[in-house]
């Protein structure tokens, strides 16, 4: 295998933002590691005790209002967009990166996200099979109109370079970062925000992983639940949230006179396609992407 990249421009990550059930900066999060502490525990959102899964790591006072941002803006935008505007700031004051109209269309903006605002979804459905047109579409309309979180985040920055909502399920934000990097690499965009952003605590997201068999159902010991590299592992746990960076073409950075956090150095992405047009998981793939990343990180 042969990296043929042209240019060997080096991109490096300047600024790191995060919402999770730990906290909701680095420093929470840090310290929460630290501690050995568990984010999940019994969900709150809604009544699960008909569901086999009870258990997810919520962030606490979702709803809160982040006092960086107004309340007329806070309620136009969906939980997702919430987590997503947070972290990306967070990220952005870290990396102490100012945009103007010379350097905003330098700036690119790729964020990964599945689910849409599915509470929403829920209730407009409810109110249709109803008979109530007049009420769904009322409520509907603001999902009609552009919420995805790229769009959120690149319009609260006010940059004007390529930006990419992405939807590649649980990779999406290692995809984002990755895709971020080839557009500084390309020399589309010299600084990137990018990342994952979620809101799938909801009760259509829980029937929907219940019904794959892939959750654990460890109800009674939530903080023991998520066991990915255990022998007893029984499922995974939905989690709530958004972790953002920024990325810089090395050069920029050294020119700011930032603090380096981390280099992309390599990665590697490939698909197990299966058989029969079902794609499943395939280890020799997996294997591929290591090294893959192996490579092109010299």
């Amino acid at each position: 295998v042969v990296d043929k990249r042209a240019e060997d421009v080096k991109v490096v990550i300047t600024g790191v933002g995060v919402v999770c059930s730990l906290g909701r900066t680095t420093g929470d999060l840090w310290q929460a590691i630290e501690d050995g502490r568990s984010g999940i525990a019994p969900i709150t959102r809604f009544d699960a005790s008909g569901f086999r899964t009870r258990i997810a790591a919520e962030v606490p006072d979702a709803d809160q209002r982040d006092e960086r941002f107004d309340e007329e803006y806070w309620g136009q935008l969906d939980l997702r967009s919430r987590f997503a505007v947070s972290a990306a700031l967070s990220a952005v004051q870290g990396a102490g990166l100012t945009f103007s109209p010379q350097n905003r269309g330098q700036v690119a903006v790729i964020i990964a996200s599945e689910r849409p605002s599915e509470d929403l979804t829920l209730e407009g459905a409810r109110l249709i099979a109803a008979g109530d047109i007049d009420a769904a579409a009322e409520l509907l309309a603001a999902d009609a109109r552009p919420h995805a979180p790229a769009d959120r985040v690149a319009s609260l920055l006010g940059v004007t370079g390529p930006v990419l909502q992405i939807e590649n399920r649980s990779p999406g934000g290692l995809d984002a970062i990755i895709e971020a990097a080839a557009m500084i690499r390309r020399g589309d965009a010299l600084v990137a925000v990018a990342g994952g952003a979620e809101a799938p605590i909801t009760p259509l997201t829980l029937a929907a992983f219940q019904g794959t068999g892939g959750l654990s159902t460890n109800n009674d010991d939530p903080a023991g639940s998520s066991r990915p590299l255990d022998t007893a592992r029984d499922g995974f746990v939905l989690g709530e949230g958004a972790a953002i960076v920024t990325l810089e073409a090395l050069e920029v950075a050294e020119a700011r006179g930032v603090k380096i956090l981390a280099e992309i150095e390599g990665e590697g992405m490939t698909f197990s396609p299966g058989s029969g047009g079902t794609p499943s998981m395939d280890e020799q793939q997996i294997g591929q992407a290591i090294q893959l990343a192996l490579v092109t990180s010299g």
